[in-house]
């Protein structure tokens, strides 16, 4: 998903607010796969969360999923609620790249931990 939204051009806030029907294709293809992951990617990292803690093999990699997948899941609906509900907010692109940054982070600090683990 991060791929495919890096891979593609994107139209100013105000245009994407506007209406998905006027978007230029790679931008509604940025779009389209940057929402599904603001929806999706949450919801997995609860699951996760929810296995792990029934499993208790990894007690560290709860703690960094529960931890990430909170401030994530936040970051996420505040985002979505903030773009839905057209507040004037200059700071996306900041929040977008820090929501980038944290999934990255738990991705390479579960795979770090799982590794080490392995090891």
């Amino acid at each position: 998903m991060i791929a495919i939204t890096g891979a593609f051009p994107t139209a100013s806030l105000e245009t994407t607010r506007a209406s998905f029907s006027s978007l230029p294709p790679g931008s509604l293809i940025h779009s389209t796969a940057y929402l599904a992951l603001l929806l999706i990617f949450p919801y997995c990292i609860i699951v996760l969360s929810r296995s792990l803690a029934e499993e208790k093999l990894y007690p560290q990699l709860l703690a960094i999923t529960r931890l990430g997948g909170m401030v994530c899941c936040f970051l996420c609906y505040a985002f979505l609620f903030l773009f839905i509900s057209r507040i004037p907010f200059g700071y996306f692109g900041l929040l977008q790249r820090i929501i980038i940054g944290l999934y990255l982070v738990w991705f390479f600090s579960c795979a770090r931990t799982i590794s080490s683990r392995a090891s």
